[in-house]
């Protein structure tokens, strides 16, 4: 359990981390498929397993942690921790039925929905060829204030569009909102939100979390604009206005959309959108060396996994020793100074018991019996470092 906190703590630093490099690089790209993909990678980073472990004593980072992210990393689920675990679980269990409630209720909403006309049909078998699509998805009509989206959950990807909605728009402006929805299943994004529960369900407490989550629908939604615009070369204004009288529909009573949807973007950033559709000039993909750039930091973040160790002073051999015991005998004595080095798992023992043993210790007592009697559910080795702590540690 030590390790697996070791894990998410040291991968939830890391993630923060490269979450500011991204939002500070950002800035200077033009291209929102490559700001989606860093935003990807910061998501990844928090549920990537541990390859190659990187050693940092906390005395290199002591002005950021200040000093003692690495002594907790070597203690054991003490009662703080463990409550703190306690609430972390509880937390990720209350996640998933809060996300299971609503995609059952959404479920249950499109029993109302019917499938489309055939022309409507049709058409987005045409523009599933345009964009390369070999597999164009169904189009449902639902009733209610919902957004346009691409609905892929125990079944067939669908699109699913508001019956109302459809009669307040002209054909330019309907094809628009459906090129926009392909293009979120070219891309592949309903794969993303499962990716994006995951890492929600295991640090919904963690901020970044939800700030990468916004950043990366961002980012999205203006990769379907330039690829709605890329195919719809005159037709910006169409686009436009198909998407200020979709915000205007669903402003009345809108619906909540199922977490595992792609829609047409929230209205806080519409504004910026519009610009760049009617800019026209936003790449729509990626370029070989962003793929390649892409790749390179995928390779030297992901892998990669701080492991702090606390850098106490090296003791002198007086005053530190690790005894070894095998069958209640002494085995041998060693600077603990080689046990942290080697990266052993330390186990902390409460007061009485260091009390026990360093009064044995100045009474000059057979350390053999006294590992014993003063902790006895010792099995290899046991640290004492005055004046101070003993550890119980085993050899990985």
């Amino acid at each position: 359990m030590d390790s697996i906190l070791e894990i998410a703590i040291s991968n939830a630093v890391t993630a923060t981390l490269l979450a500011v490099v991204v939002f500070a690089a950002q800035r200077f790209i033009r291209r929102p498929a490559l700001v989606h993909c860093l935003w990807l990678l910061v998501l990844l980073k928090l549920v990537t397993p541990p390859l190659i472990p990187i050693r940092v004593p906390t005395t290199t980072i002591q002005g950021f942690l200040d000093g003692r992210l690495g002594f907790l990393m070597h203690q054991p689920l003490s009662n703080t921790v463990a409550i703190l675990l306690a609430i972390w679980g509880l937390g990720t269990v209350v996640f998933v039925l809060v996300v299971s409630r609503r995609v059952i209720r959404f479920q249950k909403f499109l029993q109302f929905g019917t499938p489309a006309n055939p022309e409507l049909q049709s058409e987005v078998a045409r523009l599933s060829r345009q964009i390369g699509l070999s597999d164009p998805p169904m189009v449902w009509l639902v009733p209610g204030p919902v957004s346009p989206m691409l609905w892929s959950f125990a079944g067939r990807t669908r699109i699913l569009f508001p019956t109302e909605l459809l009669a307040q728009l002209d054909a330019g402006a309907t094809t628009s909102l459906l090129l926009h929805e392909l293009a979120h299943l070219k891309r592949r994004d309903h794969w993303v939100r499962y990716l994006e529960l995951l890492v929600t369900g295991l640090y919904w407490w963690h901020p970044v979390v939800w700030w990468s989550r916004r950043e990366l629908h961002i980012a999205e939604e203006e990769c379907c604009d330039a690829r709605v615009v890329s195919q719809m070369p005159s037709g910006q204004k169409s686009y436009v206005d198909a998407l200020l009288v979709t915000i205007d529909f669903m402003s009345r009573r809108r619906l909540a959309m199922a977490p595992v949807a792609s829609g047409i973007g929230s209205a806080n950033s519409l504004r910026r959108r519009m610009a760049l559709i009617m800019r026209g000039s936003v790449p729509s993909g990626l370029t070989k060396r962003c793929r390649l750039a892409v790749l390179a930091t995928a390779v030297g973040v992901l892998p990669f996994w701080p492991s702090w160790t606390h850098s106490e002073p090296r003791l002198p051999r007086q005053n530190a020793v690790l005894i070894a015991r095998a069958a209640g005998t002494l085995v041998a004595i060693e600077d603990t100074g080689f046990a942290a080095r080697d990266g052993l798992s330390f186990t902390e023992y409460e007061p009485n018991e260091i009390h026990a043993y360093l009064s044995a210790i100045n009474n000059n007592t057979p350390p053999g019996e006294i590992t014993a009697r003063a902790i006895p559910q010792i099995q290899s080795h046991v640290v004492v470092n005055f004046p101070g702590r003993i550890r119980l540690s085993t050899s990985r």
